[in-house]
């Protein structure tokens, strides 16, 4: 029997127009690492980090793009957006130095805060790039329209990759990432969220290179 320890980042919604950040150890140990006012009640929906350690948070509802440096120190970076759903950061991959924004299409956003159309594809939520190749280095989006995966080259030329979930109600596919190390086998980690009628394409799977999943853990449905 392996033991996975890990830490759990979490963005906390709270009942002020202000958003803040915790990190769960594996002790259970909550810690509040920065709180910031937004201009708008707005969702921390998803974060990433650049090659120098910024971090920055897509606020769902203002549709703009916080970034908080190693000094803790908050501002709006970009705005502009209509539902900023995911971000990821392309550098160490063939994608370059840049941020890339799930906004029902894909924005690619440079660190001066300039941004410009990427790939344009219906109702594009969650985004991870691949960077260790072991699904030939694309960078993946699921969608909420349709409900599946596509592969995305640096171009911005999409192509599909997997048709699972297919067209369900009530949900989508929420998050993508790839395990990085050795720990998770290298592979792609979905987490989906349909209703209850439709738990057996909710939880959290692991996509082969395919694109065919399998339910990777029996408690997150």
């Amino acid at each position: 029997m392996r033991t996975f320890l890990m830490t759990l980042v979490i963005i906390a919604v709270v009942s002020v127009p202000a958003g803040a950040i915790e990190i769960l150890s594996p002790g259970y140990t909550a810690e509040t690492y920065v709180t910031y006012s937004d201009s708008v009640k707005s969702i921390p929906r998803h974060m990433a980090f650049d090659g120098s350690s910024n971090l920055y948070v897509a606020q769902y509802d203002s549709g703009t793009i916080w970034r908080i440096t190693p000094g803790k120190v908050a501002g709006q970076f970009a705005s502009g957006f209509t539902s900023p759903y995911s971000i990821t950061w392309g550098g160490g991959s063939a994608f370059g130095n840049y941020l890339y924004v799930g906004d029902g299409r894909i924005t690619k956003l440079a660190l001066d805060g300039t941004s410009s159309l990427f790939a344009s594809h219906d109702c594009v939520s969650s985004l991870a790039i691949d960077k260790k190749g072991n699904y030939g280095g694309y960078l993946y989006a699921g969608t909420g329209g349709a409900d599946d995966f596509h592969k995305v080259d640096t171009a911005g030329h999409l192509s599909s990759f997997g048709s699972w979930p297919g067209l369900t109600d009530g949900g989508e596919p929420d998050g993508i990432a790839f395990d990085q190390g050795i720990s998770y086998g290298g592979l792609m980690y979905v987490g989906s969220a349909y209703e209850q009628n439709n738990a057996n394409k909710s939880g959290l799977f692991t996509m082969d290179t395919s694109g065919t999943p399998t339910r990777f853990s029996n408690n997150l449905v």
